[in-house]
């Protein structure tokens, strides 16, 4: 069988399926977390070659649902991971509207017309 991915709802379904499998995925512990995706690896080939595809097909279309999966489950890891500068002040704090440091740029100039000093040169 041919692999045509647009038409396929089993792999459709798989893509469906994926936030479940992170879900479950990160009930492992971290450390045998690799072996959890190994298993889902595994599984979804086995998924392709019984929907009758030829070895080299299944395995591109295992490849992309892991591909798929990867992507979900870090994008689940942004979402439940707080920021690490969540209350932390800025490490470079803008200058505030008005100030001497904003005084001198006119709106209507571009970035090339502003005057800043060159940070190369000495003063």
């Amino acid at each position: 069988m041919a692999l045509d991915l647009e038409n396929d709802t089993a792999f459709s379904v798989a893509i469906d399926g994926l936030p479940k499998v992170v879900e479950l995925i990160t009930t492992v512990p971290e450390e045998k977390r690799a072996l959890a995706f190994a298993a889902a690896q595994q599984s979804y080939l086995q998924t392709a070659l019984a929907l009758g595809y030829e070895e080299r097909d299944a395995q591109q279309w295992a490849s992309m649902v892991m591909s798929m999966l990867e992507i979900t489950a870090l994008a689940a890891e942004r979402v439940t991971k707080p920021s690490l500068f969540q209350d932390e002040p800025s490490a470079m704090p803008l200058p505030e509207v008005g100030s001497p440091e904003t005084a001198a740029v006119d709106a209507s100039q571009t970035p090339d017309q502003v005057d800043t000093p060159d940070p190369f040169t000495a003063d």
